[in-house]
């Protein structure tokens, strides 16, 4: 992208633009080829993986062509003669049709539990090259100041209306993620349960004050650099949603990968009717909503929304020890047990399980009743019929 920007203006510039984004996409259509006729040994893709990949590199080489790009810009604002559109026209089409072959052809959710939760330390590596593309991307220090690249990039100073815009948003995504919530719930259960245990997995390292700064203000300001504030003038607003939606590819194939292309619409919209500034203070305040406490762990889009513990129907997926039920329980289900022995008559244990790690709330009372004013009102209850209190069974 910097060689791009360098050869701008000059006569041998198309040769360049050419040698660029041939070598990007057939870089890409190699890379499928060697994991699809490879060695057999070592973890290996799945076939339609390969193919995706391989498929992409040849659909990204045909924008090397300039009548192919002078076709695209009678619908995306792109100028089929600059180098730096047309790389990165290269490169969203890369980007796009790996995402995708991963998100359909792999089980995302499954190799998402092998990856050690996330720290502050980690977010900001897996962010940060995102604002270093979008400020490549417009120019930096070769074509543009820092202040033209902010400029170009949409970070301005925001106005009193941008502020207010930014809170609305924050409160329509938040009723968009409960609705999608709902639906998930409803429709598809088992893969709701597995991407709430990928997200805590994932994120549950990230709920102090520290951690929802870090998910409030890194993903918004980096990757709205890039996608809003650099490919969104460029690409046109679909293009640039759809690839926003795609990059999240820890969602899988779920309700909240098409919550994550509606929201980037809205946010969007944002971007091209106030600023990238105004719409960066939508994404940190839709993260703070859904940070507060009590609400859960978040999903890494810090868009989308964070899903409470507890907002499954205990009398759906509930299974109760004394009932008989026995054997594995699925990820949906939750289990209700009671333990007799010895003399114990007072111990209430909730125990919150993970993979590595477990979270006991326990009460104890030495005694069948753990109130000592039903205690009292036992005994007189006893006093009055001639009888000693205390009686009966023990209280579970």
């Amino acid at each position: 992208m910097i060689t791009a920007n360098a050869v701008i203006g000059r006569r041998w510039a198309p040769h360049v633009t050419a040698l660029l984004a041939g070598f990007t996409a057939g870089a890409t259509f190699l890379l499928g080829a060697f994991e699809l006729t490879g060695p057999a040994g070592g973890p290996r893709n799945p076939t339609a993986v390969d193919i995706g990949y391989m498929v992409t590199g040849l659909v990204a080489a045909t924008l090397v062509s300039k009548p192919v790009r002078e076709w695209l810009s009678r619908y995306i604002p792109i100028d089929p003669d600059n180098p730096v559109h047309s790389l990165a026209l290269v490169l969203a089409v890369i980007l796009l049709g790996t995402q995708v072959s991963a998100i359909a052809f792999t089980d995302v959710l499954a190799a998402d539990l092998k990856i050690p939760p996330l720290n502050i330390g980690d977010l900001l590596a897996q962010e940060a090259p995102f604002a270093v593309m979008a400020f490549a991307g417009v120019g930096l220090y070769i074509r543009r100041s820092f202040a033209a690249s902010s400029d170009r990039l949409g970070l301005v100073a925001p106005a009193w209306w941008h502020i207010t815009l930014a809170l609305g948003a924050a409160g329509a995504f938040w009723i968009l993620g409960e609705v999608s919530l709902w639906l998930s719930q409803i429709y598809t259960p088992d893969l709701t349960a597995k991407v709430q245990t990928t997200s805590d997995h994932l994120f549950g390292g990230l709920g102090g004050a520290a951690g929802i700064a870090a998910i409030a203000l890194l993903p918004g300001f980096c990757e709205e650099l890039l996608f809003r504030g650099a490919l969104q003038p460029r690409l046109g607003l679909l293009a640039t949603s759809l690839l926003f939606a795609a990059i999240h590819t820890e969602y899988g194939l779920s309700f909240d990968v098409a919550t994550i292309f509606l929201i980037a619409i809205g946010l969007g919209l944002i971007r091209r009717h106030a600023n990238t500034t105004a719409r960066i203070a939508a994404g940190a305040n839709a993260a703070i909503v859904r940070h507060r406490p009590g609400a859960g762990v978040p999903f890494i889009p810090h868009m989308v929304r964070l899903r409470a513990p507890f907002s499954r129907d205990l009398d759906r997926v509930a299974i109760n020890g004394r009932q008989g039920i026995v054997g594995e329980r699925t990820e949906k289900e939750i289990a209700l047990l009671s333990v007799r022995a010895g003399d114990i008559v007072g111990e209430h244990t909730v125990i919150f399980g993970g993979i590595g790690e477990r979270l006991d709330l326990t009460f104890a009372s030495a005694h069948r009743c753990d109130d000592r004013g039903e205690r009292r009102a036992e005994s007189d209850a006893g006093s009055r019929s001639g009888t000693r209190g205390g009686g009966g069974s023990p209280r579970s």
